[in-house]
């Protein structure tokens, strides 16, 4: 389970628990260390639903052969939530809905490589916006206002990653909400 099982990460001491799909990292004496039970019962949920959206088959074997994802709760807020390698930062406000969001990137990325930043953020924002209301979303408001006005970047403008983050700097319009209409047409 976990306890005595330690792994070093800058310069400090990590305990781990293991589930079928994840390795948590966390720092003992932590309020994770405490509740890492039921953090560990939500991530693996909302594994199950990430799957389910992503229409993976039952028979695929998740878990085993190299699968797990690595997650780091760290207590620093620096470490924001974030996809490092085969695993996910979190800092200490980064709980919930967010992780949510992170892990969807870590799960694609383990099971289709790097994704093109429209996908990979909007199916993120996709899943949050499902949790919220147990209803499919559908094409943002906003997104179909500025469709309207004719002021919608165009698909073909933020579909290659480095087009998307330099949209997302510019702020013309929000390429999370574009993303997840996106995710949502498909």
């Amino acid at each position: 389970e976990y306890g005595d099982v330690w792994f070093r990460k800058e310069n400090k001491l990590w305990m781990i628990k293991e589930t079928v799909h994840y390795v948590f990292h966390f720092e003992p004496n932590s309020i994770d260390a405490k509740e890492i039970d039921k953090i560990a019962e939500g991530v693996e949920k909302r594994f199950a639903q990430i799957i389910r959206c992503l229409h993976v088959p039952k028979g695929n074997e998740l878990g085993v052969d190299g699968f797990k994802i690595n997650c780091f709760l760290h207590t620093e807020p620096q470490n924001a939530g974030q996809v490092v390698g085969s695993g996910v930062d979190y800092g200490a406000p980064m709980r919930g809905e967010h992780m949510r969001h992170e892990e969807c990137h870590a799960i694609v990325k383990k099971l289709l490589g790097e994704a093109p930043a429209l996908f990979n953020e909007g199916f993120g924002s996709y899943l949050v916006e499902l949790s919220r209301t147990s209803q499919p979303p559908a094409i943002n408001t906003s997104v179909l206002s500025a469709l309207g006005k004719k002021e919608l970047l165009s698909l073909r403008s933020i579909i290659k990653t480095n087009d998307f983050w330099r949209a997302y700097n510019e702020r013309k319009v929000d390429v999370y909400q574009i993303g997840c209409s996106f995710v949502a047409y498909l």
